[in-house]
């Protein structure tokens, strides 16, 4: 009788990478000067907590029971490994966004910047209103900057009369 190892590995893989994932976006936000990802106020702080939750991840998978199992017996194929890995860094990028948004809720109050740079100076879901609102409008058949511009001889016809 054998006993599946992946029964245990596949939770265990997900916590790897959700913790993992988790650190490597927080040293990438605090490298890039991204306060809005950012856990915590100080980007100094934000890079050792990053780091040490990407250590203590790998760490705890390795260090707690022999992982070097290959596919053919009790380990993961190639594809499932890319499922659950896909899975777990969703869920860890999902978890940054959410938590970093909630505890900067404070920055972005004044004029957003277009793309990534807003997240210099605002929180992910200020960002993400930010973006979408134009588009909402558009669809919505109004003009983000104004008034509904005039459709054919109407609009020549004011012209004329200017």
């Amino acid at each position: 009788m054998t006993v599946s190892v992946a029964g245990s590995f596949v939770p265990d893989y997900l916590v790897l990478v959700f913790f993992a994932s988790c650190g490597v976006f927080q040293m990438a936000a605090a490298c890039n000067g991204l306060h809005g990802l950012l856990f915590f106020k100080g980007r100094r702080t934000a890079f050792i907590f990053g780091l040490a939750l990407w250590v203590a991840a790998f760490a705890w998978f390795f260090l707690s029971e022999p992982r070097n199992q290959p596919d053919t017996t009790l380990g993961l194929t190639g594809n499932q490994q890319f499922g659950f890995f896909f899975v777990g860094s969703g869920a860890g990028l999902t978890f940054t966004l959410l938590i970093s948004s909630l505890r900067n809720l404070s920055l972005g109050k004044d004029q957003i910047q277009p793309g990534l740079d807003a997240l210099r100076q605002s929180n992910y879901l200020r960002a993400l209103h930010g973006t979408l609102r134009p588009w909402v409008a558009l669809l919505r058949g109004r003009s983000f900057t104004g008034p509904k511009p005039r459709i054919g001889g109407q609009a020549r016809r004011q012209e004329t009369e200017d």
